[in-house]
């Protein structure tokens, strides 16, 4: 009762296949209608996925349903903000940059203790 046990289905979980069957029970009416077709896929589509506002109530600026350019993916398109995603993946953590700077310095240098510290501390 004081839970919501329903699954919310976000843009992010969809894998290629769900994206196809929205697009066409949303736009695949008007391919039927015997609108002119083009391979170019429309900015503002692009735009709305970047931004994650493409959804059942999204409505193409450039028309709403006369919009003549494509309202999907080519197989394997890759969008701008999933492409810095994996771009982050290969970023190190700073303990590891630590670690790699820390190998570089060697092994003959001066173990660093506490006494040692408030020595240089008073210099």
């Amino acid at each position: 009762m004081y839970e919501d046990n329903r699954q919310e289905d976000t843009m992010e979980d969809w894998d290629e296949e769900k994206l196809k069957e929205v697009v066409d029970k949303k736009h695949g009416e008007r391919e039927r209608k015997g609108m002119p077709t083009t391979d170019i896929i429309c900015k503002h589509f692009i735009d709305a996925l970047e931004t994650n506002k493409y959804g059942w109530f999204w409505d193409c600026p450039n028309g709403g349903d006369k919009c003549h350019y494509r309202h999907c993916l080519p197989p394997g398109f890759v969008l701008n903000k999933d492409r810095k995603k994996k771009d982050k993946k290969d970023d190190i953590t700073i303990e590891e940059l630590v670690e790699i700077e820390r190998a570089k310095l060697g092994y003959h240098l001066t173990k660093i203790t506490l006494q040692l510290f408030l020595e240089w501390k008073r210099k």
